[in-house]
């Protein structure tokens, strides 16, 4: 009898997996069994045999029965036969495709004999899945697992073109197989349990079980559980940072058009939810979505300009996009045309670099194929047009079905060959590249253009199905549909009765004869009139438009005619510097022009326009909010309604774009040299001129300056000649004072006629010896705002600045980077970015961290490779000489850097990271590391071998060992893998390798990527070690080395405490000391109190262990009470130093001496405090002639010389015991002492001086005395 046990569980995770499958890969499936899997494993053998190519199938021999218990466990819970062909058809499948590949083969057999290894004698807990619910969550567990298995199987080997695609595949397939098969042997562990094998096998003899012993089992298998879902749930976290760096890295390298933002203001343009949704049902458009025919796989929607083709078209891709799962393929769109915040993209290599971005974000394996070919190259490698053609047929060529969508492809420009347009290019690429090799591979790729009739694309896909909206009466009757809901906004606005509403409709229907725009612009003229009387007027026969231009001729009668002088001169000037625009313009951009004065350095923010730009400017514009920033009126965007505006205000004289061009180029010109860009200016000056929001045009005009001056100078017709003359002189000015060397401004230099060089300009602006200087100024400026606090200015300053300047204050530095005025809301994102553009080619082998960190140079990767990653190193396979007992084969090899042999070993079964005695010594991966065999460690870390992990026999790790050898590569490779998982213990033991070679580098490696908290919540264990590295035990003896150790350890607590210090996150704020901060008190409070085993402060054990870097850094820290802490021994700062500090070689005698001077500058007090023994710092002082170079720095601060410790002894007396000449000399010269006090012996100083003293002191002792100058 059937068990009655729910399987919710199971069902859904078949209906998941079911969902990704094809319709034929379901019919496939439906009938296979294990029969046919044998059966086909025997063919293939078959097969391959005559070639002398068996493979070793017997290794499957787990993984088959395995694979059977669970199918016959899973069939109980879900009691239907389907299940059987989910769990074989895919194993057939690839065993069947990859027979076509001898060494793949080989790849997926050993994948599955690991899998079956795991799953090998699941049966046998058969009856504890029956009876008990909880432990049934385990083999759903492994049911999902295996689903997904075979999930990422087929994304392997059931696309087309796999072979071609395989090595790219390969490495996405291992990265999503590694956490499946680590999770399988985590529940495996869990059922392998010794309490759970006791229950068990109570179970199978059919013996009762105490209950509470199984509910406590089972609570602890449910924990179990739950632990293990929260690693993967990281592990995926994790997992998805990882593909989104990566895809975020390709985009910025490929830096495509903003498609997403296009598609969303494309879309956003439909004003009746409803419109457009007929195409969906158009058997036309269900064919091309389905269809499987040549003819079918094109579809040519067309129509007049301003007909609405972009906004239907935005329909589509939004279904489709919608649809993506259940269409089982890639969709990719691009607008031509589209004026986007980085320019126009109107090129053919605009839509390949969209395609490909598009293609990366759907498809993880066709992403790692763009990565392989991308990573190692700069994007001037990637971005000429064949690179990318090539690299869009390969990546479609492996896709089982692709949808993609060109609107406006008659707007495309380019370099065009004698008689033929840029569209007809890129179709007939097309057509010869992608329709017609990807249909020969039984894939489907699917083409929608959009365009009007230009003559070229409609002869090219008259063969293909059409949709033309000037002749389609849906399409009518969505604009009859869109101008009954604006007639009512009309009606209501002017309140006339129903008949006047319904004529509105009828007569703007009759006449827009299929054109979405001319309803538009009609309709928004009739609801910009101001009164009854004048909507009547509009409405006359006479004045009633009947075509496109006259509409708009409606319009600039309003807004020009009949404006007042001053709206006329701002409507004018806005629409020119819209239709000029290299990019679309934010209102707050172009409010900035009508504030700023460049002659005058200044902005007045009162000359701001006080109404919006669609008041101002009507139906001749479009307002698009920004996604970013939600409905804030100064980041709207702002463009015209449609291209014919601009073309209709250019042939009608209300523009000049000529002259426009040349004006913008002077303003620029003249802004950009203006008194506010000089290198003089302070941050303070920058900040208080940020505020007035003059830097509000600073990112269109650096980045488009050129650009304007260019179209100015290319024609000889049309523009203003003395506009020409003081262009070319502005131009002139900006080039000579900001010269660099990017290419558009190197352009500009070849336009501009020799002059004689403007050295003092040069010389005001430039910084000295920067031939960037324009760059460096931007930077400069931008630090400034950036450090600009919003919440605490003013209301008025608070608005110039956000309604002029805007909200984001991070941006990138790069003028060809899309964020170079998009920004960052953070510093740290911006930092990473900045990042990435300065070590843009990144190795290609997973896993790697240059995979994640890069190199700054094509060479610095090659070199990488080559050490890394070369596993023919040209070693042999020979088995090196044993010199003794305890040296290993393994441990020789990883000495030696012979990769082939530890790999050969390791095959064999020798373990990786044993220690190379039984008791603890070193391992391979300490002694790869100690000789700089980075392929060696790189090797052993793929294998799980810990690179930062410090033995406790031998307090070495294979990280310290690369500081050691100053080996920053290394050290990042090593380091790559624990930065996550951060450790203190790992951490801890680098940290003073680091500080003991004083290595800047290693310790900013350490640091850059773990959080504040991190590093604060450990600071009290990191400088309670660093305390103890004495100064003796340094790398290098030297007082550079000594310094840096102070300065890195800053750069610790800066990290921990980053609003103390400096940009350099190493310089402590000027004045923050005295500037009674209280996380200044907060942070030295926790660096003071860090305490070790025996509660002794931590720069008492600076002191005591001579650590003198770490001393003065502590000093910077320090007041008065820190110097007078005394210790268990009543020791005060100052007695350990001078008690443990002495030392003859010149170097530590020379730190001892800085760090003394800075003590006893601290706090004179200190210098008369007594320890437990009653002994002053000057008893120290005296005691074995320690340190004699500061005895006369001390004296002096002495106050009771007389002072006895609790033997009687004076520091007299002291330094009369140790005979020390020059310090009783001192000392009676100081004349404090009291000669007549005596000793425990009951002998007067005096008398003890002349018995133990030399002869030339007592002379001296017997001047004084002649003299009279001593204490009597």
């Amino acid at each position: 009898m059937m068990v009655d046990v729910s399987s919710e569980g199971f069902t859904r995770s078949l209906d998941k997996f079911k969902r990704s499958l094809t319709d034929e890969q379901k019919r496939n499936f439906s009938s296979c069994n294990i029969t046919e899997v044998k059966s086909q494993m025997q063919e293939i053998q078959d097969k391959i045999g005559p070639v002398k190519k068996l493979r070793n199938f017997t290794r499957l021999k787990k993984f088959l029965e395995g694979m059977k218990q669970i199918e016959d466990l899973v069939t109980i819970f879900l009691n239907v036969s389907e299940v059987v062909a989910f769990v074989w058809g895919p194993i057939k499948l690839a065993l069947m495709v990859a027979t076509t590949r001898v060494d793949t083969l080989e790849r997926l057999l050993e994948v599955y004999h690991e899998l079956g290894e795991v799953l090998h004698g699941v049966g046998k807990y058969d009856r504890l899945f029956k009876n008990h619910p909880d432990a049934r969550e385990i083999l759903e567990t492994y049911f999902y697992s295996i689903l997904e298995f075979h999930h990422a199987v087929l994304e392997v080997f059931a696309r087309p073109g796999w072979k071609r695609l395989f090595d790219y595949a390969w490495p996405t397939f291992k990265t999503r197989f590694n956490p499946i098969i680590d999770n399988l042997k985590r529940h495996r562990a869990l059922l392998s349990d010794e309490k759970l094998t006791v229950v068990i096998e109570e179970i199978q003899e059919s013996r009762d079980v105490a209950k509470i012993t199984q509910q406590q089992l089972f609570s602890d298998i449910k924990k179990q559980l739950d632990e293990i879902k929260q690693s993967l749930k990281e592990k995926d976290i994790e997992h998805r940072d990882c593909v989104l760096r990566e895809k975020y890295f390709l985009v910025s390298k490929l830096e495509p058009p903003e498609y997403d933002a296009d598609q969303h203001r494309a879309y956003s343009q439909r004003d009746v939810p409803s419109s457009g949704d007929w195409i969906l049902e158009d058997p036309r458009f269900k064919n091309w979505v389905n269809g499987n025919t040549r003819t079918e796989s094109v579809l040519y929607l067309n129509g007049m300009p301003g007909s609405g083709k972009t906004t239907l078209v935005s329909l589509i891709v939004e279904y489709m996009l919608s649809h993506r799962k259940n269409l089982n393929g890639i969709v990719t769109f691009f607008y031509f045309g589209r004026r986007s915040q980085n320019g126009i993209n109107k090129t053919a290599n605009s839509m390949l670099r969209g395609l490909l971005a598009q293609i990366l974000d759907q498809d993880d394996t066709l992403r790692e194929c763009i990565y392989q070919k991308c990573a190692g190259l700069n994007k001037f490698a990637i971005h000429p047009e064949l690179f990318l053609q090539e690299l869009v047929e390969e990546c479609l060529s492996g896709q089982q079905r692709v949808w993609i969508i060109l609107d406006g492809l008659d707007d495309c420009e380019g370099v065009s060959e004698v008689d033929r347009t840029e569209s007809r290019r890129v179709l007939e690429w097309f057509q010869s590249k992608i329709l017609s090799r990807n249909m020969s591979q039984n894939g489907s790729v699917r083409l929608l253009i959009s365009g009007q009739r230009d003559g070229h694309i409609d002869q090219m896909l008259f063969q293909h199905p059409g949709i033309n909206l000037d002749a389609t009466d849906p399409h009518i009757k969505d604009i009859e549909t869109f101008t009954r809901s604006k007639a009512v906004l009309i009606r209501t606005r002017f309140s006339l009765d129903p008949l006047a509403e319904s004529q509105i409709v009828e007569k703007v229907t009759a006449v827009s004869k299929g054109m979405f725009l001319f309803s538009k612009v009609v309709l928004g003229n009739f609801l910009s009139q101001d009164s009854v009387a004048e909507l009547e007027d509009e409405l006359m026969q006479d004045n009633f438009p009947q075509i496109l231009d006259e509409a708009y001729d409606r319009i600039a009668i309003r807004v020009f005619n009949r404006s007042s002088p001053s709206r006329r001169r701002s409507t004018e000037q806005i629409l020119s510097w819209i239709i000029c625009s290299a990019r679309k313009l934010r209102w707050r951009e172009i409010q900035s022009r009508f504030c700023i004065s460049p002659e005058e350095g200044a902005c007045n923010f009162k000359k701001k326009r006080v109404d919006t730009c669609k008041v101002l400017c009507s139906s001749f514009v479009e307002v698009e909010p920004c996604s970013d920033y939600g409905d804030t009126p100064s980041e709207q965007i702002i463009s015209l309604v449609h291209e014919t505006a601009g073309s209709y205000l250019a042939h009608t004289g209300r523009v000049r774009i000529l002259e426009e061009h040349a004006r913008t180029a002077i303003f620029c010109s003249q802004y950009l040299t203006s008194l506010p860009f000089t290198s003089e200016l302070n941050t303070l000056k920058i900040q208080e001129l940020a505020l007035t929001g003059f830097y509000g045009f600073l990112d269109y005009a650096v980045a488009f300056w050129h650009h304007h001056f260019k179209r100015a100078m290319n024609s000889e017709s049309g523009a203003n000649s003395d506009l020409r003359a003081e262009a070319l002189q502005s131009a002139k000015r900006v080039h000579d004072i900001w010269v660099s060397s990017l290419p558009q401004d190197q352009e500009i230099g070849n336009l501009i006629p020799e002059q004689p060089a403007q050295s003092d300009i040069k010389q005001q602006y430039q910084s000295a010896g920067d031939i960037h200087g324009i760059h460096q100024r931007i930077i400069s400026i931008r630090k400034g705002i950036e450090a600009i606090n919003l919440s605490s200015l003013a209301e008025s300053h608070r608005t110039s600045f956000i309604e002029l300047d805007g909200i984001t204050k991070f941006k990138c530095p790069d003028l060809r980077c899309t964020k170079f005025s998009d920004g960052f809301c953070d510093e740290h994102h911006r930092d990473l970015h900045v990042r990435a553009h300065k070590r843009p080619f990144k190795c290609v082998v997973d896993g790697c961290y240059a995979r994640v960190m890069g190199y700054p140079t094509s060479q610095a990767l090659d070199a990488h490779s080559k050490r890394f990653h070369d596993e023919d190193s040209g070693t042999t396979l020979s088995f090196p000489k044993q010199s003794g007992t305890e040296v290993s084969a393994m441990h020789a090899a990883a000495r030696q850097g012979n990769l082939a042999l530890v790999m050969a070993l390791h095959t064999a079964g020798i373990p990786l990271n044993s220690p190379i005695k039984p008791r603890g010594g070193l391992t391979p991966m300490v002694l790869a590391a100690r000789n700089g065999h980075a392929n060696i460690c790189e090797y052993l870390m793929r294998q799980g071998v810990d690179g930062c992990n410090t033995a406790l026999a031998t307090m070495i790790s294979p990280a310290a060992e690369a500081v050691k050898r100053d080996d920053i590569e290394l050290f990042q490779c090593l380091w790559h893998k624990r930065k996550e998982a951060f450790n203190i213990y790992d951490v801890r033991p680098l940290v003073i390798s680091i500080l003991r070679q004083g290595s800047q580098v290693h310790l900013e490696e350490l640091l850059k990527d773990l959080k504040p908290e991190q590093v604060r919540a450990n600071l009290p264990t990191i400088l309670t070690s660093a305390s103890k590295i004495s100064v003796v035990n340094l790398a290098q003896r030297k007082m550079t080395l000594y310094q840096t150790q102070r300065r890195l350890l800053h750069s610790i607590v800066g990290r921990a405490f980053p609003t103390l210090y400096e940009a350099d996150g190493c310089t402590l704020k000027y004045g923050i000391r005295v500037s009674d901060s209280e996380l200044f008190s907060i942070c030295a409070h926790e660096i003071l109190a860090s305490r070790n085993a025996i509660a002794s402060q931590v720069l008492q054990d600076a002191c005591l262990f001579r650590s003198y870097g770490c001393i003065e850094f502590l000093l910077d820290f320090t007041g008065p009470t820190d110097l007078r802490a005394q210790d268990s021994r009543g020791a005060t700062p100052l007695h350990n130093l001078i008690k443990y500090g002495h030392d003859s070689d010149g170097f530590t005698r020379a730190c001892f001496l800085s760090v003394f001077k800075r003590l006893i500058q601290g706090d004179i007090m200190a210098a008369n405090m007594q320890d437990n023994a009653g002994d002053l710092p000057l008893h120290n002082c005296c005691d074995r002639n320690r340190n004699k170079d500061i005895f006369p720095l001390l004296l002096p601060l002495t106050s009771n010389l007389n002072q006895q410790n609790r033997a009687g002894e004076t520091p007299l007396e002291v330094a009369v015991n140790y005979e020390l000449d020059e310090q009783v000399i001192s000392l009676l010269q100081s004349r404090r002492v009291d000669l007549n006090m005596r000793t425990n012996f009951g002998d007067t100083l005096s008398l003890l001086i002349v018995r133990r003293c030399t002869n030339q002191t007592i002379r001296g002792l017997l001047r004084e005395l002649n003299n009279g100058s001593l204490l009597v």
